[in-house]
């Protein structure tokens, strides 16, 4: 495989609390030039508890937003992140593929896969999934998860499990209480969540929302 220019975005604090973060740096190295990132308060403070300042990047932006900014910098997409379930990790690196349209492989430290969305990644993945001894999967889509009836708009919330948390902007707005959830926004304003119980509180907090 020839080099390659790879942005690696290191997500959540259990990819550093692991020790995975600096063996994904030492490897994806080996394949070429890299530019490794974090974003978010929790993430990049959990980057300066491994020590690895010197090695990664904190970005203030979206990811996919950077991403986009800096597109023609790279050939492909590492999304690394010790997911407590594999399908988090499927769904996240989804929607940057979505977004971007860039090849991107997608690992899961804790559940040891490699994912690939695209046949501009699967070499790289293929390589990736043999020098982890990780397994390899081809990228999931998870289809429609936007649509509108009349005034109303309707967003499928991915990979969630009963009882977790739903935040929309960083705020709390409800529990879920099923796999399948949708939240309904008319104007802007959020009117109800689909299979979560509802903090009134939180959505009270949210104002208008995009």
């Amino acid at each position: 495989m020839i080099s390659v220019r790879i942005c690696m975005r290191l997500h959540m604090p259990g990819v550093f609390d692991t020790g995975w973060a600096e063996r994904m740096i030492s490897l994806i190295k080996k394949y070429g030039d890299y530019v490794a990132v974090v974003g978010g308060t929790i993430g990049a403070v959990a980057m300066m508890d491994a020590h690895l300042e010197s090695k990664v990047k904190i970005i203030q932006e979206k990811f996919s937003e950077w991403i986009n900014k800096n597109r023609f910098e790279f050939d492909v997409i590492v999304n690394s992140m010790g997911a407590s379930d594999v399908e988090r990790m499927m769904a996240d690196s989804w929607h940057i593929y979505k977004r971007t349209a860039l090849p991107i492989v997608g690992v899961d430290t804790n559940n040891r896969v490699v994912a690939f969305w695209s046949d501009g990644a699967r070499e790289f993945a293929e390589r990736l999934s043999e020098d982890l001894e990780f397994e390899l999967k081809n990228g999931k889509d998870f289809g429609i998860t936007f649509w509108k009836e009349g005034e109303r708009e309707f967003r499928r919330i991915l990979a969630v499990a009963p009882g977790d948390w739903i935040l929309i902007n960083k705020i709390v707005v409800g529990k879920a209480e099923a796999k399948d959830v949708v939240v309904i926004c008319e104007k802007g304003n959020t009117l109800d969540i689909r299979g979560a119980t509802i903090k009134r509180h939180g959505i009270g907090k949210l104002g208008r929302t995009e």
